[in-house]
């Protein structure tokens, strides 16, 4: 079992991910293309402030621990930067961990994901990226991710995010540095808006689709 805090700001766009942000995410480094995964997220009544998800072998539950708050990176990109506890528990057995949560007539939404992985390790004075597979102590991934939604029979529908996530032991650096780094990140204008009507958590963007 392990838990760890985090600071967020993300945005979801309907629709395949555009060439232009392909192309500006691989600005100064491509980073690294993970393999594809399909999470599959337990449909919560007004579930809008925490998830639960059942991810390679893992189930990972997420709270909001700091309300959301507008942030501002030039005139094309706003925001919410909000705050969130993450708990996480493997197991070799996936059905026993769903059977753990949830019963037979509940409904899970299977997420399919392709993401592009960026990453920063921060310090009081400075930051500097790393290989994306690496996990320093206190740092930032930024991701570029091609998502596939579908629940019940309908049909799965194309989506794409961008997404800061600080990660560390305290809550209040990992807010700080979230900002930090988006911040620094939209220091080049990206070449497309990011409103703040789309700058969703992840539980927020799944209460939407169902």
């Amino acid at each position: 079992m392990s838990t760890f805090a985090s600071g967020e700001i993300r945005w979801f766009l309907a629709g395949a991910v555009p060439a232009a942000v392909d192309t500006w995410f691989a600005r100064g480094g491509d980073g690294r293309r993970a393999a594809p995964r399909v999470d599959e997220y337990l449909v919560l009544p007004d579930g809008e402030t925490a998830s639960l998800k059942l991810r390679e072998g893992r189930l990972e539950l997420k709270y909001r621990i700091a309300s959301p708050q507008p942030v501002h990176f030039g005139s094309r990109v706003a925001g919410r930067r909000d705050g969130w506890r993450k708990w996480s528990r493997k197991s070799t057995d996936a059905e026993s961990l769903r059977s753990l949560v949830a019963g037979a007539a509940d409904e899970w939404l299977a997420v399919e994901k392709e993401r592009r992985l960026r990453k920063v390790a921060l310090t009081d004075d400075g930051m500097r990226e790393v290989d994306g597979a690496a996990f320093p102590e206190r740092g930032c991934g930024i991701e570029l991710t091609a998502i596939r939604a579908g629940i019940g029979n309908r049909t799965a529908e194309p989506w794409w995010s961008i997404a800061f996530e600080a990660f560390g032991t305290d809550p209040r650096l990992a807010l700080a540095d979230v900002e930090r780094v988006a911040a620094a990140w939209f220091t080049e204008p990206p070449p497309f808006e990011l409103p703040e009507s789309h700058s969703l958590a992840y539980p927020e963007w799944l209460a939407l689709l169902v």
